[in-house]
């Protein structure tokens, strides 16, 4: 197992690695559209995001999903679980190959009673949540779906976490998908996008600022 994308994005394991004959200490892969969890059940492991892209989504009772944002390397899987002991509330979904580096909950609550670190650093994580959802609510609230949607394009210029379709970017910002594809098409014709293919650019930037403004902008950014 190659620790150097652990000692990348979590430096606070390296009390882990260390000592790698520590039990039940692995890497996974997994394959696009496999679950690292589902939501509602019991997780024993804390998963720490090495490599690709997972999806973090709510199931909601009328079959459709919630999606909250997109996991990438450095992100941690099980962290809230670690502190209350309960079951998962969303699901974990790969939308890319994935790595994650597996450390035994018992393992870590055994040991976080000497690593001062490993707590500060998991609670720091929770923290920044907190904050992203905060401002996600706040955003969804008080602005119109064209000013999010020309945010959303403004701040996710990377293929790499932009949405695969314009049906999992209405699940991201929580939207219709058929709200969301007329926004699109007043942004065409306009002239602020072009669609090639079956893809959305930014074809005039200053145009598609317009849409939104500078507290948008920055607080979409902290989103991503």
């Amino acid at each position: 197992m190659s620790y150097e994308l652990v000692k990348k994005y979590f430096p606070y394991l390296n009390h882990y690695i260390e000592s790698e004959r520590s039990p039940g200490i692995e890497e996974r892969r997994w394959q696009k559209g496999d679950f690292i969890c589902h939501a509602g059940e019991s997780i024993s492991y804390m998963h720490f995001i090495t490599r690709g892209k997972a999806r973090v989504f709510l199931p909601l009772y009328n079959g459709k999903q919630f999606l909250f944002r997109i996991y990438q390397p450095g992100a941690v899987v099980g962290d809230l679980e670690f502190f209350t002991g309960g079951n998962t509330t969303c699901a974990v979904q790969c939308i890319s190959q994935c790595h994650t580096y597996c450390v035994p909950m018992d393992t870590l609550r055994r040991n976080s009673n000497i690593n001062s670190i490993l707590l500060f650093s998991l609670g720091r994580i929770l923290a920044e949540k907190l904050e992203r959802n905060s401002i996600a609510e706040a955003i969804n609230t008080h602005y119109d779906l064209a000013a999010r949607v020309a945010a959303y394009y403004l701040t996710h210029t990377d293929p790499r976490i932009q949405a695969g379709s314009l049906q999992e970017l209405s699940e991201w910002l929580g939207t219709s998908y058929r709200h969301l594809a007329r926004i699109h098409t007043k942004l065409v014709k306009t002239g602020a996008l072009k669609k090639e293919n079956r893809t959305y650019k930014i074809k005039n930037r200053p145009l598609l600022k317009q849409y939104s403004d500078t507290t948008l902008l920055e607080g979409t950014h902290r989103l991503s």
